[in-house]
């Protein structure tokens, strides 16, 4: 029996739809799209909206009246097919309607893979955002030398300016945490943020990608050591999560599944004696989203089940969080190859970053 891959769409709450059919309106009412390939796909919709996707040439558009006629065409088609659907775009209640017609459905998460793993051309604008990202860096060391103190929100505000002026697009804005601010993942400031007017740890995270359609974002999280050497315990942390983020790059091969990824990389963080402060998986896939539509490394969260193809690009962003002391978060990129393994497309940064603060006169 052939298969197809059933889509189901409402308000433009599918990526998937969005993605294969870029100039399609959200519209007011689900449609049920089976799609055989890029050239040939069949949108079953309410009369109501009929004319809204004629304009996509590859659609051949079944308008209904009511939703008995429709799903009774729908099932009758999708009898001769073994029908594919992602359940996390199809609600509960269109997912009964569905089996009331008797209509038989598998899961299509690895439909994903084949629709977002991105080309080559677009690879090509990951590795430059990461080399521009790269140059901020550079750039953002000389700058805070040049000052005595800064506050978070200074320090996010320039890399916002200089992510623009780089000629790239982001979203959200980067994490700036300074000290005991690093151990909270997703850390926020509020008003003006820390001041960075004494020692201590600084992690920046930050994402772009650039300003032409198609892009793939680079996401990056730079570990730094303000006004002076990391202690023991800095150093500790440092080192087990560049050991954790290398094992999961080495980890990495055709047939394996993204949750074995996470689990062999967080071995090496709860070996460590650090099991507790371990908050989150291990990567996410990368593409025109910051956190993309394909598998991620993810053991802990929502234990991946999909294995590599080649062409998708993850982060690799193990890291430590000590309540009230400091976090470690070290974030490079990969890619897969065509032979199945990983490759760096940024730099892997493999000791915290000093930075200085200007002298007082």
């Amino acid at each position: 029996m052939n298969s197809c891959y059933l889509l189901v769409d409402k308000k433009g709450s599918n990526p998937i739809v969005r993605h294969l059919f870029e100039d399609l309106k959200t519209q007011s009412r689900p449609c049920f799209i089976v799609w055989h390939s890029p050239k040939k796909a069949i949108a079953f919709v309410f009369k109501i909206e009929e004319e809204s996707y004629k304009s996509i040439a590859s659609l051949e558009v079944r308008p209904f009246r009511t939703s008995q006629e429709l799903f009774e065409a729908l099932a009758k088609y999708l009898s001769g097919y073994r029908t594919f659907v992602d359940f996390d775009y199809i609600s509960h209640k269109i997912y009964l309607q569905l089996q009331e017609k008797g209509i038989s459905l598998n899961s299509a998460k690895s439909l994903r893979q084949t629709i977002f793993c991105p080309t080559k051309e677009q690879i090509e604008t990951h590795r430059e955002a990461n080399s521009r990202i790269e140059e901020i860096i550079l750039e953002f060391q000389s700058w805070f030398s040049l000052h005595k103190e800064l506050s978070e929100k200074q320090i996010t505000e320039w890399l916002k300016c200089k992510i623009d002026e780089k000629g790239m697009d982001s979203i959200g804005e980067p994490i700036v945490a300074f000290r005991e601010n690093s151990s909270f993942p997703h850390y926020h400031f509020s008003k003006k943020g820390s001041l960075i007017d004494k020692d201590g740890p600084l992690l920046i995270d930050l994402w772009a990608k650039l300003k032409q359609k198609g892009s793939i974002f680079a996401d990056r999280t730079f570990m730094f050591m303000v006004d002076r050497n990391p202690d023991s315990k800095e150093l500790e942390v440092f080192e087990t999560v560049l050991r954790a983020q290398t094992k999961g790059f080495e980890s990495i091969h055709f047939g394996v599944k993204g949750k074995d990824v996470d689990l062999a990389s967080r071995k090496i963080l709860e070996d460590g004696g650090f099991k507790e402060n371990v908050y989150h998986r291990l990567g996410h896939s990368i593409d025109v989203e910051l956190h993309g539509f394909s598998m991620h490394l993810d053991g802990m969260e929502d234990p991946e089940e999909l294995t590599f193809v080649s062409n998708l690009v993850f982060s690799l962003e193990p890291a430590i969080y000590i309540p009230g002391e400091f976090g470690v978060r070290l974030e490079s990129n990969i890619v897969i190859n065509e032979k199945g393994d990983p490759n760096w497309t940024c730099q892997q940064q493999k000791k915290w970053i000093i930075l200085k603060r200007a002298k007082s006169q």
